[in-house]
């Protein structure tokens, strides 16, 4: 395919067309591509001084079996120059006579001085296989099995050779960006590991720290609880010791009690001491005197009234006693009383005692249980430090992240600003179209949706007419994929319309179907892809007002007076591989002043929302162009962008969307 457009858009094509033919590595071999690539070079290449055989001559100089038997598989089928190719192979570089094109074998690189001496005196292309550029004419290039060349302009001149632009551009851009796409590959490869690792590492430690803040909550609790239980001891303990405290002031009262009791008869028992010393003088003092009576039997008579004296005298002294006895038993009976007091005051104490022995036991082990509190409270210490690091590292991969994914960002920008320049300037729109309008909303940064719209002379019963021709193109996939296919299907609209000269839209539809097949190889071997579009491409006449139309699954709507008609496509995608021609209707339409014609791709009838999370439905999108149609253009393309965004809500954008409104 012949590829034109400023820099940018050959830029473009020409990374499409690396992307495609270095993936054919995978189905032919690298000679076939070579011999592809000769045959190229020898359509795009002049020979100033012409050729008067009757063959065009291709030499081969070396060994190069595997070239040879490519070049007779060739020549079977094509021709060059409206010529047919003949093969000449050359052993040794004396053998060589005119041709063509010379193509060298790798294993006499060595001779490549004395080669390119030979052909001086012919005029002949000079290609080679990995050498320096500077010595050959063309030069191919094997790197990471992928098949390039490189041209050498100023030999080529030397030779009397013309090159078309196109070949030197296709040239300097596949080496150019075959670098830059070996390079970024490698780089998106390494940067999706390296995401997927990190995911991975964020996950793993959101579940470390989701499992630590379990444990971290449950012994707060456990802490929680022995806190309570703490204080509930403490008010025990508190009240115990008051009771403790009590205890003891009424034991001390009762000792001093019994200290003066215990003065108090010692006090009595010295006076009975002092009473039963008096009274055995008194016997000692009876005994004598009976003595005296004994001796004195005389004296009794007188002395009578003196011994009934002291009978009266003992008989107190005896009353005396009697009362000093009671007095001592009532002292053994209150020592009687103090012992039993003693003793009860003794077991309390061996109580409280007792008490307090369990008292220092618990104390105990609320000292040990506050030990282990301190333990945890390190242990909570040091996994919060950990947790910390944890999240010191979280931050830094997210960093890191941030960092990759803005990069990813600024190249995908990049390419939606190359994409951007395939489109459709406002100056063109507003010139071609200046009653319409485009909703334009792509899922992401690159959109797989492209709308196209040109201006082509048309030569209609001998007088010259303009069409416009205009489409909605829905790619396969969107972002990355949807951008690239969505390029060259832009690259075989121009190659339809502008190399092979189609305006009916059957036709142009039936070519862009048969270009997607070639492109991505969907009928070779039986390998069917599932790359291709649906679309809608109309054409209107500016003098007539005549409409045509062809669609592949994707219709167009029509209103007039108040009415939507629906224009319907043909079953078949762009890229069908069940049937190859004669499958697209070719619709004709008179157009009426105040008619809009809408275009569109399914992005906004598919998109999921509204209160049941449904599809919006096509039922519902012409509805909305029902009510809206009589409104201004710039106000339509409001209303539909406000109701979609309604619509979708919190939802996520399922597929591009592409509105185009054309008033008559």
């Amino acid at each position: 395919m012949r590829i034109k457009g400023n820099i940018l858009y050959l830029l473009i094509i020409a990374q499409l067309l690396l992307i495609n033919n270095y993936s054919f590595s995978q189905t032919y071999s690298a000679t076939s591509i070579k011999v592809a690539y000769i045959y190229q070079f020898g359509k795009y290449i002049e020979w100033e001084e012409g050729n008067n055989d009757d063959y065009f001559r291709i030499g081969v100089l070396g060994k190069a079996k595997n070239e040879i038997i490519e070049i007779n598989k060739l020549k079977k089928i094509k021709k060059l120059k409206d010529k047919p190719i003949k093969l000449l192979h050359f052993k040794h570089y004396d053998e060589i006579t005119e041709t063509e094109i010379l193509f060298v074998s790798k294993e006499l690189n060595y001779q490549i001085d004395t080669i390119y001496n030979k052909i001086k005196q012919y005029n002949t292309l000079l290609v080679t296989d990995n050498i320096g550029i500077n010595r050959s004419m063309i030069n191919f290039l094997n790197i990471k099995n992928t098949i390039s060349f490189q041209i050498n302009d100023k030999n080529i001149r030397k030779a009397k050779l013309v090159v078309a632009p196109q070949l030197l551009a296709i040239a300097k851009s596949k080496t150019e960006l075959r670098d830059l796409y070996i390079k970024t590959e490698g780089e998106l490869k390494n940067e999706r590991v390296t995401v997927k690792k990190q995911k991975k590492e964020i996950n793993n430690q959101k579940k470390i720290i989701l499992s630590q803040n379990d444990e971290i909550s449950k012994r707060k609790r456990e802490i929680e609880y022995q806190n309570i239980e703490i204080s509930k001891l403490t008010k025990k303990i508190n009240k115990k010791n008051a009771k403790l405290s009590s205890l003891s002031k009424e034991i001390n009262n009762q000792q001093n009690i019994l200290k003066q009791r215990l003065n108090i008869l010692k006090k009595q028992e010295k006076n009975i001491n002092n009473q039963k010393s008096l009274i055995d003088n008194q016997k000692k003092e009876i005994e004598k005197q009976t003595n005296k009576l004994n001796d004195l039997n005389n004296n009794i008579l007188l002395q009578q009234q003196k011994i009934n004296s002291q009978k009266i005298n003992l008989k107190k002294r005896d009353t005396k006693i009697k009362a000093q006895q009671i007095a001592l038993f009532l002292f053994i009976a209150i020592i009687i009383l103090v012992s039993i007091l003693i003793f009860f005051i003794y077991r309390s104490y061996t109580i409280i005692k007792l008490s307090t022995k369990k008292l220092e036991e618990k104390n105990k082990a609320i000292e040990k249980q506050n030990f282990e509190i301190e333990q945890q409270k390190e242990e909570l210490q040091s996994q919060r430090d950990e947790i910390q690091s944890q999240n010191s590292i979280l931050k830094r991969v997210f960093n890191n992240i941030k960092i990759k994914n803005k990069e990813l960002t600024d190249s995908i920008k990049y390419a939606q600003r190359i994409q951007q320049s395939i489109f459709p300037t406002d100056t063109i729109i507003n010139e071609l179209l200046p009653n319409s309008f485009i909703l334009f909303q792509p899922k992401e940064i690159l959109s797989g949706d492209f709308y196209f719209l040109k201006k082509h002379k048309v030569l209609n019963n001998k007088v010259n007419s303009e069409k416009i021709i205009i489409s909605a193109v829905d790619c396969t996939g969107h972002g990355v994929p949807g951008a690239l296919m969505s390029i060259v299907g832009k690259d075989l609209l121009d190659h339809s319309i502008s190399e092979l000269g189609l305006i009916k839209p059957s036709e142009i539809l039936e070519s862009l179907n048969t270009g997607i097949k070639n492109t991505f190889c969907q009928n070779n071997a039986g390998i069917v892809a599932k790359d291709g579009m649906d679309m809608a491409l109309i054409t209107i006449e500016q003098e007539t007002n005549l409409l045509e139309f062809a669609g592949a699954k994707n219709p167009i709507y029509l209103i007039r007076n108040n009415s939507l008609s629906i224009l319907k496509g043909d079953i078949y995608e762009i890229g069908n591989y069940e049937k190859s021609e004669n499958i697209y209707t070719n619709h004709q339409l008179q157009l009426q002043k105040n008619d809009i014609i809408y275009l569109f791709s399914d992005g906004y009838a598919d998109q999921f929302g509204g209160v049941s999370n449904k599809k919006l439905t096509y039922k519902t999108f012409q509805k909305i162009l029902l009510e809206i149609h009589k409104k201004p253009l710039n106000e339509q393309r409001r209303i539909l962008y406000d109701e979609f965004i309604r619509w979708k809500g919190e939802n996520e954008q399922i597929d591009d969307v592409l509105i185009m409104g054309i008033k008559i």
